[in-house]
Formats: C-alpha cells, sequence, structure tokens
C-alpha cells in the first residue's frame, strides 16, 4: 500500500507547515502539495529526496510505512535530539526576524 499522501499531510501538520511552505521547497504551487496529499499526483524523485531531507524521513517509510500509526513511529521526527535541535534554531531565527523589524 502506498501511504505517501497520508504521511505527507501528518508529517507536514506535526510540524506545524503550512501547504505553502512545503511547496516553497520544491518551487511548486500549494496545489500541487494539496494534490500529492490527496493522491491525485505524486512528486518527482527529485522532489521526493528534498521532502524525506526536510522531514528526516527515509524516503521508503513516506511511501511504505503509515506514519501515523505508533507501530511505525519510530520514523517520525520530532522526539529525537536533532529535531529538537532544528525546532529550537528555527524559533532563534523567528526570534531574530522580528528583532530587525523592530529595528526598522
Amino acid at each position: 500500500m502506498h501511504f505517501l499522501g497520508k504521511n505527507l499531510k501528518y508529517l507536514r501538520k506535526k510540524l506545524g507547515k503550512t501547504q505553502p511552505e512545503i511547496a516553497s521547497l520544491v518551487n511548486k504551487g500549494s496545489t500541487t502539495v494539496s494534490n500529492w496529499e490527496n493522491g491525485e499526483s505524486e512528486p518527482s524523485l527529485s522532489e521526493l529526496m528534498i521532502i524525506s531531507n526536510f522531514f528526516g524521513v527515509p524516503i521508503d517509510a513516506l511511501l511504505n510505512k503509515d506514519l501515523t500509526t505508533t507501530q511505525d513511529a519510530e520514523v517520525v521526527p520530532g522526539d529525537n535530539a536533532i529535531w529538537k535541535t532544528i525546532k529550537a534554531l528555527q524559533k532563534d531565527i523567528g526570534d531574530i526576524k522580528k528583532a530587525l523589524k523592530l529595528k526598522s
């Protein structure tokens, strides 16, 4: 069974990302990501590689594992040290951007 659309939506929401944010990673429109999530189309291999790297999940897991289930949860990012560091850095970047806007 193919889980790509379900997994993309799950991971995107888990990380609090929007379809336009994911679309910008691969230079596509948000409609394209919606189509991927709904199973109407699929990303290219190069797009899959970018998505896989962004979420920190192997392509095989994106395609073949239901990441929303507890049995496959070990491949889902968010609970390991790397993802905690990434989230902290993203927050710091957001804080810096806000501070720079305040100085303008």
